[in-house]
């Protein structure tokens, strides 16, 4: 799985993708791709990529109403340590939003 999601992340990077970006028809991100394969790394990455709206690819949902998270949990065998960063994530931005009193 860890040679999809890195060949994944390549392909967006070589092309200056913003990993926000909808990629494909079911709308999904290169967040929800590195959940579905189920990588830590290929996360962080995601993550680092989206510097400071790192939240927005951590919440944007699917077409279907997935957020990457979603998709991890779901996904045929999930992987416990990318379920947890992905939680990680969500709750550190409803704890900063919180924080700045956006309502979340």
């Amino acid at each position: 799985m860890r040679a999809k999601a890195y060949a994944m992340l390549s392909e967006i990077l070589m092309f200056d993708t913003p990993p926000v970006v909808v990629l494909d028809d079911d709308g999904n991100r290169a967040l929800h791709y590195a959940a579905y394969y189920g990588d830590v790394a290929a996360v962080e990455i995601v993550v680092r990529a989206c510097a400071e709206h790192w939240w927005r690819a951590a919440l944007a949902p699917n077409k279907h109403g997935e957020t990457a998270l979603k998709v991890a949990e779901g996904a045929a065998a999930p992987a416990d340590d990318v379920v947890a960063r992905l939680r990680e994530l969500c709750l550190l931005y409803t704890s900063d939003a919180a924080d700045e009193g956006l309502g979340v």
